[in-house]
């Protein structure tokens, strides 16, 4: 199999590769999950292709959660690791 990762980013692939964890963007989903079941609910977002503020409550929710299910692995990682 073709390490394409490491064809397109020499430099810094390895250190990517390494660091599967990143809390700027785990808070940025739950956040942004956040904003999407409140707007979908009230009625004043509504998801693309669908029109349905349900359906983008519902991709909220799903953000949410794994933004939070990351976080717990994350957490158990390192207590793994102590």
């Amino acid at each position: 199999m073709l390490n394409v990762t490491g064809a397109l980013l020499p430099r810094w692939g390895a250190h990517y590769r390494a660091r599967s964890f990143n809390r700027e963007l785990v808070v940025s989903s739950i956040i942004l999950g956040l904003v999407f079941i409140v707007g979908g609910l009230s009625g004043t977002l509504a998801l693309i292709g669908t029109n349905s503020g349900t359906a983008l409550a519902v991709v909220g929710v799903l953000l949410v959660g794994r933004g939070i299910w990351r976080i717990r692995k994350q957490r158990a990682r390192q207590v793994q690791a102590l």
